[in-house]
């Protein structure tokens, strides 16, 4: 929890045998925020073909705006002599993408999960921009030697 303080004014006073006392505040009271820890899963249902020439498939993200992202974790299926990757895109508002994270099967056998961790944080701006995880599905290994099962991003906002 963090508290921020308040500005304010405390007047004493004794008017015509009258005490009194005064107080403005103009910040409002103390108040607490919450940090809470959110998870946001996607599952290979959640992704759709964008590009059916290049096998390009997204998922969009939806996190509350300004939340932070601290990591991300992938899980693959790799059976096979090659690796996906699944990257984290950022577009704004006229188009511009940018990849913010690739994440690769390389070190996973059979099936296994990758974590990436971003140690400043992703902050999410929903005014300015949209995000999606992308991957390509390979041509040649079959979807039983090599796949993305899952991403779950770990996340955190205030409340």
């Amino acid at each position: 929890m963090r508290n921020y303080g308040f500005i304010g004014i405390l007047l004493l006073g004794f008017v015509a045998g009258v005490f009194f006392v005064y107080s403005c505040d103009w910040g409002g009271s103390a108040q607490a925020v919450e940090v809470k820890t959110g998870y946001y899963s996607l599952g290979i249902e959640s992704f759709h073909y964008f590009d059916l020439e290049d096998n390009l498939v997204q998922a969009p993200i939806n996190l509350p705006h300004n939340a932070t992202i601290y990591s991300v974790t992938a899980c693959f299926t790799d059976n096979h002599y090659g690796s996906i990757s699944v990257g984290l895109w950022r577009t704004s508002l006229d188009g511009n993408m940018v990849n913010l994270k690739y994440i690769s099967s390389e070190t996973v056998t059979g099936t296994g999960t990758v974590t990436e961790t971003f140690p400043d944080g992703i902050v999410i701006d929903n005014l300015n921009n949209s995000y999606s995880w992308r991957w390509t599905v390979p041509v040649g290994p079959t979807w039983e030697e090599l796949h993305l099962d899952s991403v779950v991003i770990e996340y955190e906002y205030e409340t």
